[in-house]
């Protein structure tokens, strides 16, 4: 994970939640189940392809966080940090949980 230059994440959040939204279709959309501290969660999930590579946007309690593969084969998430610090429950450990639980599924 790693911080995002604000107006870079100002205009990637405008651009998602007014164009790149559209784009996600249903056939590509999925349910995670994850368990975390002791909980069973199942967060929805979506596939965006580009070129050769791909990210996977999560919804996370309301909010979207898209997950992308890392050079060692796990996932990262790519967050707005302004944006998180506005949802407590939305973790740095609940987001590793989340990214292994997405690398253990699509091995």
């Amino acid at each position: 994970m790693y911080r995002v230059n604000g107006f870079v994440a100002m205009w990637f959040n405008f651009f998602y939640h007014n164009f790149a939204a559209n784009l996600i279709y249903m056939d590509n959309s999925f349910e995670l189940p994850v368990c975390y501290n002791g909980k069973d969660y199942l967060f929805k999930g979506s596939l965006i392809t580009y070129g050769y590579s791909y990210k996977i946007a999560m919804d996370i309690f309301d909010t979207l966080i898209n997950f992308e593969p890392d050079e060692e084969g796990s996932y990262r998430a790519i967050i707005n940090t302004d944006e998180i610090k506005e949802h407590p429950a939305i973790t740095k450990t609940l987001l590793q949980a989340i990214a292994e639980t997405l690398h253990e599924a699509l091995q």
